[in-house]
């Protein structure tokens, strides 16, 4: 059951849409959100019967100088001439374009990935949809447009986004498009061109999601490396790590540690995250192969590890970390006790020995002192 309501789309005749020439539809997320009532987050448009000649003399702003996308000068959403492409080698930048006026509105649609994205408005609000995506809202479907699907390999991971940002609406993968993924992989095996920076952008996106773990899962069915290589029994406790971790935090980067943890297959894709994640990744997993350790282990161990993560120090990495390794359901009642220490020792301020007269380099000392005496207490307690 579609729930949105199309609005029609008035601009005065001195806007830019008036004047550049051609016929302008708003296309894609916002025509999808809109009809499942979501929220739009930003408007495209698609430029039919206009040349990039027409657009500049109307006041649109250039993007790329070797792509077809101009800014409009005060809304500042994209604007894209219709095109065609016409794929001649592998990646997704192996890719001709036609951007001829005569390129007609289905024709541009036909060159997207899933019949949910390929639904265009024009500015009455009547929907132009060649594909039946309305159809596949409704079933909550995702299904891709034409077999040209497997041209480009990055649609597989926008693929598995929308998995993510939409399984929480019941939608999924249909059959027939998942074997296409799934061929897309088998054909080009070792030379599968994916940029790292790409996956990081799909990525990212997806992890902000609420359901992020369909994203790893769709690409572990499609064989997509380095997921395909994680067993499948740790892959399992990897997703449920990371299903975990998302009702801990919305954070993009603690979640993704919490899945990589064990899988050290992953570690490569830390660096398309951000510096900071890789980082998290190596706090977290020396703080993990510790925990086992302090079961048995002195108050000593607790104050080396929360040293490491700086528990008292609001830019330490503690807090994260902490949320890591919750998500992975072990350890429960040890990381209960970390915690009381680590309260205990946070209490600790250097102003209490201020007060006493302390300063200098014994100021550091007692500071140190206390928290040692704190943990302990906590810990044997």
């Amino acid at each position: 059951m579609l729930t949105g309501k199309i609005q029609a789309t008035t601009w005065s005749e001195d806007d830019p849409q008036a004047r550049c020439g051609g016929q302008v539809y708003l296309v894609g997320g916002a025509v999808r959100d809109t009809l499942l009532g979501l929220p739009v987050t930003e408007r495209d448009w698609v430029v039919v019967g206009s040349t990039p000649e027409q657009m500049l003399r109307a006041g649109f702003r250039p993007i790329d100088p070797d792509f077809p996308v101009f800014r409009h000068p005060v809304t500042g959403e994209e604007h894209a001439l219709a095109r065609r492409e016409t794929n001649t080698a592998a990646g997704y930048r192996g890719f001709v374009l036609d951007i001829s006026q005569y390129i007609s509105l289905e024709q541009d649609l036909a060159r997207r990935d899933l019949t949910i994205n390929a639904i265009a408005q024009d500015a009455t609000g009547r929907l132009i949809d060649p594909y039946q995506g309305q159809q596949d809202l409704a079933a909550r479907r995702l299904r891709h447009v034409t077999p040209a699907f497997t041209e480009d390999p990055v649609r597989i991971l926008r693929t598995a986004r929308f998995a993510a940002r939409l399984g929480h609406l019941g939608f999924a993968v249909v059959p027939e498009t998942l074997r296409l993924m799934q061929q897309v992989v088998v054909t080009a095996g070792d030379d599968l061109a994916l940029p790292l920076e790409r996956i990081g952008y799909e990525m990212q996106r997806a992890l902000a999601g609420d359901q992020p773990w369909h994203f790893f899962a769709l690409l572990a069915q499609v064989g997509l490396q380095p997921i395909a290589a994680i067993p499948d029994v740790q892959h399992t406790a990897a997703l449920l790590a990371l299903r975990h971790a998302c009702s801990l935090t919305d954070d993009p980067g603690i979640r993704f540690v919490a899945y990589a943890l064990l899988g050290p297959q992953l570690a490569p894709w830390c660096s398309v995250q951000a510096r900071r994640t890789t980082r998290l990744l190596t706090q977290a997993r020396r703080a993990w192969s510790q925990l086992a350790q302090l079961s048995t282990g002195t108050p000593e161990g607790v104050w080396v590890l929360l040293q490491q993560l700086r528990a008292w120090h609001t830019d330490g990495p503690y807090t994260a970390v902490m949320q890591i390794l919750q998500a992975q359901q072990c350890y429960g009642a040890l990381l209960t006790r970390l915690q009381a220490a680590q309260a205990a020792a946070a209490q600790v301020q250097a102003d209490m020995f201020r007060e006493q007269g302390i300063q200098g380099t014994a100021l550091g000392q007692a500071l140190q002192a206390g928290r040692q005496a704190a943990i302990e207490l906590a810990w044997r307690g």
